[in-house]
């Protein structure tokens, strides 16, 4: 699954493609990595091959949120689904290693994100007031997983490449699913 910077640079890109200003919508999009719970009931997770995905659907009719809240929620597994179905079986096994459970993926995650953000004008200020607005929007929240989100949001530049991703291939990804979630969520809305 995408990472926070991933996760917000995606969610900028789908407000402003659907001129979305609803400061709800960037909270609900952070919502499901800090949400109490398990991750796959806070995801609504299925499984798919080896791999759990969102079942955006079920999302849908189970989220107990409404307005920009559950909109942002939606958007979310919308990004974990396109990615998973997008990224997962092209990185899924290199050498015979399962690179997402290996961490492997997510190390370049962490590679990454000063510089997605950069890269994206990703204003950082705005969005740590977006993280520290989870914690007030009604929903129980997991303290610990809150607190890794906003360190991996935060981290400082890591001067080493990605091993398993390209960086601009990576951004150009991003930017395309961005388009394809703005359609399924203006469908599902």
């Amino acid at each position: 699954m995408p990472g926070i910077a991933e996760h917000c640079t995606e969610t900028e890109l789908v407000s402003r493609i659907l001129g979305i200003g609803d400061d709800d919508f960037l909270v609900g999009s952070v919502l499901p990595d800090v949400m109490s719970g398990d991750k796959d009931t806070t995801h609504f997770r299925k499984t798919r091959a080896f791999y759990l995905v969102p079942s955006v659907t079920a999302a849908n009719k189970g989220l107990k949120l409404a307005g920009g809240l559950k909109k942002g929620c939606l958007n979310h597994f919308l990004f974990d689904k396109h990615t998973s179905d997008a990224q997962v079986p092209r990185l899924r096994r290199v050498g015979g290693e399962n690179l997402f459970s290996s961490g492997k993926v997510y190390e370049d995650y962490t590679r990454m994100n000063y510089r997605l953000l950069e890269f994206f004008g990703i204003d950082k200020e705005k969005w740590n007031k977006v993280l520290k607005h989870t914690q007030h929007c009604g929903v129980p929240i997991d303290a610990e997983s809150h607190r890794r989100i906003v360190e991996s949001f935060n981290m400082p530049l890591v001067k080493d490449e990605p091993v398993y991703y390209d960086f601009k291939k990576y951004c150009d990804f991003i930017v395309d699913m961005s388009f394809k979630v703005a359609e399924d969520l203006e469908k599902l809305m």
